[in-house]
């Protein structure tokens, strides 16, 4: 029995470094046992990994007669007998990372028969189209053989980050799903999957296997030209969804009615809503992320189904605008209602890009109790007594980000008073030696990371030197912006770290570069006890072997 439970504990422990291919490795060498669970998991996905020809090499010896045949790549050497049914092991598929480790196999035999180097190898035009069907087929016939061989394929990523080749036009015609009487059974229970192509039959096929799908990505979609909706409404429990790069959405809105009891998070990135309704995503009260980023046409009568609508769970609303609306398509009312109706659930809030003032929406977060997250856009200088209202009432705040508005700052930008020039208003130019010290009093200790990426906001090394001595919060991470000499401000900081007893890490800015620059430079730091700085990688993998070897004693 306690044989038993140190097994299962350590196949737990052993699944938390799937990731980590150096330590399973090392764990493969401990005894028959270890080597077993860890070669599971090491084999789960082992392209995610690796791309080396060796992967595809021990994968050879399991393909029958025809598929080699197929392939035309036959191993020369005889190789020993493996120690595991390795293609039984499969349970996350990337296409794309499947290929190149095809590709790095093809690459090393015509290296190795030819004794070239990549740096010497130029392909003529029908090389290149002889070396991408190689690749087609030996992904076809690995695919196949996964098919076979798997019990339960998890995962199953189509998008390519390459557009050169296989997937663009149809998934079916590369990976030949309805060939397989396999694909039915090693499917079924597949979990997460992103499309790719645009395959029809494809996807007709999968939602005939697929019912249990739970995190569906919509990825790489070429022309719009795939019928998802139906691989949407045979799921049983979909919980994540995620659009990419789409302008046909109507009949996808219209399919998220079938998942309004599970959806849990709704993603779309960079689409285009046209003559579009949100009216099925407002049925789907179990919401706990809704994600508009860079989307365009989110106008007021887009949204305004949300506005109504309660979300009981919703813990992250994020919209980021790609263009300025027409004032009558402003949709601040339906963004504060929105916040408003989500006050006792939300943690992470994230506006940016809206492009007028929005007054509405900060009286909206202010009674938003339970904030952990805050990014938000200041577009006049009658937002700021707002923004220090939410910051004194939003306890449970530990990471605040304020961006300024860049249409506002150009039209309303000048100088610092010791450039000797006035810009076009001096009511337009915030002060922080204003705002800056009632921040300092007014931030819990909560608060852990705090950005003013605000290029019309003048920061001097005196009031950074005050909001750092007489800060509450013990601040991880500060980003701010100041036109004075860098290196003023770095002799603060290093003061800061001895005094306070912290270790000092600078971002990607030099200050060398900038020391007489006048203009808005951005500057950031981070701030870690020096007791709890961060182990190097090998000082993690020390520590964790050491871990597992106490705890299995």
């Amino acid at each position: 029995m306690t044989y038993q439970i140190l097994a299962e504990v350590l196949e737990k422990i052993l699944e938390n470094l799937n990731d980590d291919k150096n330590t399973l490795f090392s764990c493969m060498l401990v005894n028959r046992y270890w080597c077993k669970l860890a070669a599971r998991i090491l084999w789960s996905k082992p392209f995610h990994l690796s791309y080396s020809p060796k992967l595809v090499r021990s994968y050879l010896p399991f393909f029958p007669s025809d598929s080699k045949v197929t392939i035309g790549l036959q191993s020369n050497q005889k190789s020993k007998p493996p120690l595991f049914d390795y293609p039984s092991f499969i349970r996350r598929i990337s296409v794309y990372y499947m290929c190149c480790g095809i590709r790095s196999y093809i690459l090393d035999i015509q290296f190795r028969d030819q004794g070239e180097t990549k740096q010497q190898r130029r392909y003529t035009d029908a090389e290149w189209i002889l070396f991408t069907r190689q690749t087609q087929n030996l992904s076809r016939e690995l695919f196949k053989l996964f098919l076979t061989k798997s019990p339960n394929i998890l995962s199953l990523n189509l998008a390519m980050q390459e557009r050169d080749f296989c997937l663009r036009e149809n998934p079916n015609k590369f990976l030949a799903l309805d060939r397989y009487k396999s694909a039915k059974f090693a499917l079924s229970k597949l979990r997460q999957f992103s499309s790719g192509g645009e395959g029809k039959k494809f996807y007709e096929i999968l939602s005939k296997y697929c019912h249990n799908i739970r995190s569906f990505n919509i990825i790489y979609n070429f022309g719009d030209y795939c019928k998802f909706e139906n691989l949407i409404k045979s799921q049983k429990h979909l919980e994540h969804l995620q659009i990419h790069h789409m302008s046909s959405l109507n009949e996808i809105l219209n399919s998220l009615e079938s998942q309004s009891n599970s959806l849990r998070t709704l993603e779309f990135w960079d689409c285009v809503f046209n003559d579009s309704s949100l009216e099925s995503v407002s049925k789907c009260f179990k919401l706990e992320r809704i994600i508009f980023h860079y989307c365009s046409n989110l106008t007021a009568e887009l949204l305004y189904p949300l506005s109504f609508t309660k979300f009981q769970n919703i813990k992250t609303i994020y919209f980021r605008f790609k263009e300025r609306l027409d004032h009558k398509d402003r949709p601040i009312d339906e963004l504060a209602n929105l916040i408003e109706n989500s006050k006792f659930s939300l943690n992470d809030l994230y506006i940016q890009g809206i492009g007028y003032p929005s007054i509405r929406i900060f009286q909206a977060i202010v009674n938003c109790k339970n904030l952990q997250k805050l990014s938000i856009q200041i577009q006049t200088l009658g937002e700021f007594p707002l923004l220090l209202h939410i910051m004194n009432n939003c306890t449970k705040l530990h990471s605040i980000s304020v961006q300024e508005n860049p249409k506002f700052f150009a039209e309303n930008f000048f100088l610092p008073p010791n450039s000797g020039t006035i810009g076009n208003s001096m009511d337009s130019y915030l002060d922080a030696n204003e705002f800056l010290p009632q921040i300092s009093q007014i931030l819990d200790d909560n608060v852990r990371h705090l950005v003013l990426n605000l290029p019309n906001c003048w920061i001097t090394p005196e009031t950074l030197r005050d909001f750092l001595f007489n800060c509450k919060a013990n601040l991880e991470y500060l980003r701010w912006q100041s036109f004075d000499n860098i290196q003023l401000f770095v002799d603060i900081v290093e003061d800061y770290g001895r005094i306070k007893g912290k270790e000092i890490k600078y971002g990607n800015w030099k200050w060398e570069q900038f020391r007489d620059n006048v203009g808005p430079i951005t500057l950031d730091v981070e701030f870690y006890n020096r007791d709890l700085k961060p182990y190097s990688r090998w000082e993690q993998e020390f520590i964790l072997q050491q871990n597992l070897i106490d705890l299995l004693r």
